[in-house]
């Protein structure tokens, strides 16, 4: 086989300039999650993928997966926490802590398991001295690295109220002429990265972090549709005006108007309904007709047919 740029001998699959993971990880995501999905498609994606590029998918594919769980630990109460851990017990037997170290390792899993403990502070109270100490123990981590960096992170990250969380980013950029989303990008790598990432990205904007959660359900080819299901059935009794008019400013174009680009039938009518709870569905069609977006007579037919 003929590889640009490679020296090659008899392989049949090399790199090739056309592999995107992120692409790839959508096709497994869109095919795993319901039986019937579309073997072909996987099997096309596997075929043709180096060994270290089959890795890479494999590797964000998990990486999505850790993040989905982490989103659904931070965004709720330590009320809301308890009642899915007793559910959980109730329906399975065992307990979620169980579950997670069953499926992951590490400091990963160590992040997992105090998240998923009903124990984060839940005041907007920042003492000064605290905040002031904890800025210095994660520099200080930082410089060490291995089992003390992980574990002070995780105290801060974890455990301590999001207007705290705040308040340390200010102080720590204050302090070193850098933010924390440098240091973590620098100083962590795979599911601790990523983990880290949405919090401190909760942490500054709930509101903005879902808007940009939900652009990405949707972004490119196909839907992730248990992320955009989850955040729109989740969110619609908090606060889905505000990610609405956030999306709206960040990306140029209506949430509503994504939804129908990107969904059909009755699944479409239901999350219209949903993020549109003040409007009839005909408002909500219109809408997406002045944001621009083309409507043909069959999009809009499929919408009305619920």
């Amino acid at each position: 086989m003929s590889c640009a740029g490679q020296i090659t001998l008899d392989n049949t699959i090399c790199d090739g300039a056309e592999f995107d993971v992120e692409k790839d990880v959508r096709v497994f995501v869109e095919n795993l999650k319901h039986i019937g999905g579309d073997n072909r498609a996987i099997i096309e994606v596997v075929a043709s993928r180096t060994r270290s590029q089959r890795l890479e998918i494999a590797r964000k594919y998990k990486e999505r997966q850790g993040r989905s769980l982490v989103e659904i630990l931070i965004s709720r109460s330590n009320s809301q926490i308890k009642e899915i851990r007793d559910l959980y017990m109730k329906t399975y037997d065992h307990d979620v802590d169980d579950l997670i170290r069953r499926k992951t390792r590490g400091e990963f899993c160590d992040m997992l398991l105090m998240l998923a403990e009903p124990s984060r502070d839940e005041s907007d109270e920042v003492p000064m001295d605290l905040l002031r100490r904890d800025v210095k123990a994660l520099k200080r981590a930082v410089r060490k690295g291995g089992a003390i960096q992980y574990y002070a992170f995780n105290e801060v990250f974890c455990k301590k109220n999001f207007a705290y969380i705040r308040a340390l980013f200010e102080l720590y950029k204050q302090n070193s002429e850098r933010d924390i989303y440098r240091d973590i990008r620098l100083y962590f790598a795979g599911y601790m990265k990523s983990a880290l990432k949405a919090i401190a990205e909760y942490a500054v904007s709930p509101t903005g972090y879902f808007a940009h959660r939900l652009y990405r359900s949707m972004k490119g080819l196909g839907t992730d549709d248990n992320t955009l299901t989850r955040i729109i059935v989740t969110r619609s009794e908090v606060d889905m005006e505000q990610i609405k008019k956030i999306f709206k400013e960040k990306y140029k174009h209506s949430l509503e108007s994504y939804i129908v680009g990107d969904t059909s039938f009755s699944y479409r009518h239901l999350l219209l309904k949903l993020v549109s709870s003040s409007k009839t569905l005909f408002e909500s069609v219109n809408q997406v007709k002045h944001d621009g977006a083309i409507l043909s007579s069959t999009e809009i037919a499929e919408t009305y047919s619920f």
